[in-house]
C-alpha cells in the first residue's frame, strides 16, 4: 500500500506525507512501513516493523525507528530515535513495555536552558483502557491511559529520571447533547533538557492559547514548558443534523517549572465553535478567548479530541 497525503491546521499548518506499507512482510501478517512527513517544524523520517504474533498469539512486538529535524517555539532539534514495544492485551487493558533510546542535538533559544548532545535511554511501560464506542466520532464512553518512562544509567542513559503522564477522557450523548472531558496530568521528576518538558496550548489542548504557548515564558516571549501539568477540558456540544453540530467549551492548564506542584497558577480560556463530521473524524473550527491575557485564537483542524 502506498499513502500520499496532504493537509493543513492552525497548529502546524501546512502537512504532507508518502508511506509505503506492507501488511504481509516475509509472511504471517508482520506488518513493514517506511515513510516520510512535513510541516511548518520541520520534517522526520520513519519505519515501523510490527510482529504481531512475536511469542506465539500472546505477546506482539514493534520496532519504531525515526530521524526527525524540527524547529519549536523555544528550541529546535535533531532527533533519533529506536522504540521496542512488547505488547499484550488482558482485562480489556492494553499493555506496551519496552525499551527508548533517545539522542538529539539540541538549539535552545532559551537562556536558562543550554544547546547540546543528549542521550537518553529508558524503559517504558503504557496502560490504555478505551471503552469509547468509536475511535474516530465517539459518542459515549471514556478512555484512560497511564505512561511512565524511567531513564537510567543501567543502559547508558546520560541522566537518570522518572517522567509520567496519565489522561482520562469521558463522553455522554443525551439526545442531541454531546457532553466531553478530558484532563491530563503529568509530571518529571527533575529539571530535564527543554525538548522533554510538557508543553500546553492549542487545538489539541488549551484553544484560548497558539500552540505550545501556555506557562512563563523568557524576555523574548519564549515558552518555557513545564515539569508538572494539568490540562482539562470541558465541551458541550448541540447535534443540529448528524453531520453538524456547534459547541462551546471550557479549558483550563497549569504549568509549573517545579517537579510535583500542582497548585500552580492555571490558564483559563473559554469559547466556542463547530464540528463537521466526515468518516475520517470531524472537521474542528474554535475561537478561544483566554481570560487573563484579552485577544482571541482561531483554531482549524481535522480528528478527535475527546
Amino acid at each position: 500500500e502506498i499513502t500520499y497525503g496532504l493537509g493543513y491546521d492552525t497548529d502546524t499548518k501546512f502537512r504532507a506525507k508518502a508511506q509505503y506499507k506492507n501488511e504481509n512482510f516475509l509472511g504471517n501478517l508482520k506488518q513493514l512501513v517506511v515513510g516520510a512527513k512535513a510541516n511548518s517544524e520541520g520534517y522526520e523520517l520513519y519505519n515501523n516493523f510490527y510482529n504481531p504474533y512475536f511469542i506465539d498469539d500472546d505477546i506482539s512486538f514493534s520496532n519504531d525507528i525515526a530521524y526527525s529535524n524540527k524547529n519549536y517555539k523555544s528550541y529546535s532539534e535533531k532527533k533519533i530515535e529506536e522504540r521496542l514495544t512488547f505488547s499484550k492485551k488482558f482485562w480489556e487493558i492494553e499493555h506496551n513495555a519496552g525499551v527508548l533510546l533517545e539522542h538529539s542535538t539540541i538549539k535552545s533559544d532559551l537562556d536558562l536552558y543550554k544547546s547540546g548532545s543528549y542521550l537518553l535511554n529508558s524503559l517504558f511501560y503504557e496502560a490504555i483502557f478505551d471503552k469509547r464506542d468509536d475511535i474516530l466520532n465517539p459518542k459515549n464512553g471514556y478512555f484512560l491511559s497511564f505512561y511512565i518512562e524511567n531513564g537510567t544509567k543501567l543502559i547508558l542513559s546520560e541522566i537518570d529520571y522518572i517522567k509520567i503522564k496519565t489522561e482520562f477522557r469521558y463522553i455522554k450523548t443525551v439526545d442531541r447533547f454531546t457532553s466531553s472531558f478530558k484532563t491530563t496530568f503529568g509530571t518529571i521528576n527533575k529539571d530535564l533538557p527543554i525538548f522533554k518538558h510538557f508543553f500546553a496550548g492549542g487545538d489539541y489542548s488549551n484553544r484560548g492559547y497558539s500552540l505550545d504557548e501556555v506557562g512563563e515564558k523568557d524576555s523574548n516571549n519564549k515558552p518555557y514548558g513545564g515539569l508538572s501539568m494539568i490540562d482539562s477540558s470541558l465541551e458541550f456540544e448541540y447535534a443540529i443534523n448528524k453531520d453538524l453540530g456547534i459547541v462551546t467549551f471550557f479549558d483550563s492548564t497549569m504549568l509549573s517549572l517545579k517537579e510535583n506542584k500542582f497548585n500552580d497558577k492555571f490558564y483559563n480560556s473559554y469559547g466556542f465553535g463547530a464540528r463537521y463530521y466526515t468518516p475520517i473524524g470531524p472537521l474542528r473550527v474554535d475561537f478561544g478567548f483566554p481570560i487573563n491575557d484579552g485577544g482571541f485564537v482561531f483554531h482549524i483542524g481535522i480528528g478527535q479530541v475527546f
